[in-house]
């Protein structure tokens, strides 16, 4: 079974290791995002590295977009009004907002509350 660059093992335990980008390591506030995968399991921890790979990658492009932010606020005033092409953007961002917020449900599973066994 192939590896994975950011899997590392440190005694029986597997771990996830990720060097930040050059570009954010100065805001970043770390210079690895090292963390235990909590399994000794070579597959799992493959599962599990490949999931937290992407989570991992999606904190440093928020960490980008934070600082894009940051300078554009710092450079432009306050408006008065958004154009149509701003509204357009917020509407687009706020879509993609729900949509990952609904494929974080779908991935970890749906928990109805109706179904569960209620005490007497």
């Amino acid at each position: 079974m192939p590896g994975h660059p950011r899997l590392y093992r440190h005694g029986a335990t597997y771990y996830h290791r990720a060097e930040v980008p050059q570009d954010i390591a100065e805001t970043y506030g770390k210079h690895e995002e090292t963390f235990s995968l909590r399994t000794k399991d070579r597959p799992e921890a493959l599962r599990r590295v490949r999931k937290e790979a992407v989570r991992v990658n999606n904190l440093f492009e928020a960490h980008r977009e934070d600082i894009a932010a940051q300078h554009l606020r710092a450079s432009a005033p306050p408006l008065d009004e958004l154009t149509a092409e701003q509204l357009a953007r917020v509407k687009q961002a706020y879509r993609h907002h729900l949509l990952d917020e609904d494929e974080e449900v779908r991935l970890e599973g749906f928990n109805d509350t109706d179904d569960a066994v209620r005490p007497c």
